[in-house]
């Protein structure tokens, strides 16, 4: 598979999946005679995944080409929160007028960690994928001068996934409270790390070999059912 199709339809493809995130939140009760297109939208969920996966690699792209980490952090904060603030602000102080909850948290939305208020969860998501990738970048170089080729970097990688796995039930029993908060951002955090390590070999025009790329399928297919279908439909 040549991985660096992706970099020429990348664009097409996050574009599709905000279009089956929009048509999931707007699920409505169907005729019976589209049902089936009732079922196809309730996984809509799934369009998260792929935007953050196709966010991933062209933050590896964004980075390659400048490394400097203050230019990279006022590039992207400034396009995520000038239209946020532009939108949340008034919103919130509506909110807030009606008997919502605390402005200052909502707004900030750390109401959505602590409280569990999920309206602009993914803005308070993508802004930690932010402030965390420089240090994914270079670890990941770091691991690919280690780890050596394709087979080995997908090793440390499955190790990777897996201890994140492992910390993720432990917190789940530790911190219920806290994991029910902030699921839907804790499980997408490896789906970006998924996309960021997909972002060099996207950006190489490599080809990897058949069965590793259904060796990932398959993992995220085993990824979506453990940790995500089981939440809500409302939390997404």
């Amino acid at each position: 598979m040549d991985l660096g199709r992706i970099s020429r339809y990348r664009t097409e493809i996050m574009g599709l999946a905000c279009m089956y995130i929009v048509a999931f939140h707007n699920i409505f009760d169907w005729p019976a005679a589209f049902r089936p297109l009732k079922y196809l939208l309730s996984a809509g969920n799934i369009g998260v995944e792929v935007f953050l996966i196709m966010s991933g690699i062209g933050l590896y792209f964004a980075y390659y080409r400048n490394d400097e980490t203050k230019e990279f952090y006022k590039r992207r904060f400034v396009r995520l929160l000038v239209p946020y603030v532009l939108l949340g602000l008034p919103y919130y102080l509506w909110w807030h007028l009606v008997g919502g909850n605390h402005f200052l948290l909502s707004f900030t939305n750390l109401a959505f960690p602590i409280d569990g208020l999920k309206t602009t969860w993914f803005i308070f998501a993508i802004a930690t994928f932010y402030l965390v990738f420089p240090l994914i970048f270079k670890l990941q170089n770091r691991e690919c001068r280690i780890a050596g080729n394709v087979l080995n970097r997908t090793a440390v990688t499955y190790i990777c996934c897996t201890v994140w796995f492992v910390l993720l039930l432990v917190l789940q029993k530790t911190a219920p409270t806290f994991y029910s908060n902030s699921e839907i951002w804790l499980t997408r955090f490896i789906i970006f790390m998924l996309g960021c390590w997909f972002g060099k070999y996207v950006k190489e025009g490599a080809r990897i070999p058949t069965a590793l790329v259904w060796g990932l399928i398959c993992s995220f297919l085993i990824y979506i059912f453990i940790f995500v279908q089981d939440v809500r439909v409302s939390t997404f």
